[in-house]
């Protein structure tokens, strides 16, 4: 099983006035026993600040000047994520869900300046857990910054990594401002639609690539396994979603047709051998919810 190293926290009005930040269960049974006494998170603007692990409350102690250093408030949260040994990397977001502009602030017992973070050059995440409609298995909306500033430079074919490397193939529809081809998300997992989650975590590393990390109610990064795309040979593969312009007359259809594909299924072809002339194709069908 892969092993858990994120973490999400949402921040109430208590915490923000507290010195102190309670983590994940399942987080501490994990990997408290890996945790030193002493930990230094880090942003990416080159802040950074060490803070104590007390490992019988599993909480960090120190963490208010952490609060105070970037001004933040209720209904924004913190995205951390666990390197090994004593490091922390910490994602801040907004209330709408973007990350933040990060100010050029450092903590003040730092010799180093703080760096500018330029978007999306050097990555940019949101956070989505409102996944609206019925039966919402396909799509999300980004934040209004995505949407003012990111969204211009994202090309209509995008790909999905998941934290396993499995990548999947979706779009952003510019006129909708909506990310689609996420219904292979929801078959990886064995879920209905994305409404049986309770958030995800985008970050897009630009080139229409996107990091996505799944979080369950505990605020625990879901571990993804290679499973249904995953052949015992582990040959190379790659994978097609089915899109309504392949549905169209003028795309070739014989293919499309003998395998009774719909919009939403999907083609994984994994090589046979090393000719690059033969591959084994499977179907994966697309979960069809009823009204």
């Amino acid at each position: 099983m892969a092993c858990v190293s994120k973490f999400m926290k949402f921040l109430t009005p208590e915490e923000c006035v507290s010195n102190e930040m309670v983590l994940p269960d399942e987080f501490c049974e994990k990997y408290a026993h890996r945790i030193p006494i002493g930990i230094k998170i880090k942003v990416r603007n080159g802040y950074e600040l060490w803070l104590d692990f007390v490992k019988i409350y599993q909480r960090f102690f120190g963490i208010s000047t952490f609060y105070k250093d970037f001004k933040l408030r209720s209904g924004q949260s913190l995205l951390f994520e666990y390197m090994g040994g004593f490091n922390f990397n910490v994602v801040i977001f907004g209330i709408c869900g973007s990350e933040i502009e990060y100010p050029l602030v450092v903590h003040e017992l730092q010799e180093r300046e703080a760096r500018e973070v330029l978007y999306p050059y050097d990555g940019w995440s949101f956070v989505n857990d409102n996944f609206s409609g019925r039966n919402p298995v396909d799509k999300v909306v980004p934040p209004f910054y995505f949407i003012d500033n990111i969204a211009v430079m994202v090309p209509n074919r995008v790909e999905y990594v998941l934290s396993d490397g499995q990548r999947i193939v979706g779009s952003y529809c510019h006129s909708e401002c909506e990310l689609t081809g996420l219904a292979s998300l929801c078959h990886i997992l064995g879920v209905p639609n994305l409404k049986s989650l309770n958030l995800l975590v985008f970050s897009y590393e630009g080139h229409g690539t996107f990091k996505i990390a799944v979080f369950d109610k505990s605020m625990i990064e879901i571990p993804i396994h290679v499973n249904v795309y995953q052949n015992v040979s582990n040959s190379p593969a790659f994978r097609i979603l089915v899109h309504q312009s392949h549905m169209l007359e003028y795309c070739y259809g014989v293919f499309r047709d003998d395998m009774q594909l719909g919009i939403g299924d999907v083609c994984v072809f994994q090589l046979k051998n090393d000719t690059l002339h033969n591959f084994n194709v499977r179907v994966i069908k697309k979960i069809c919810i009823a009204s």
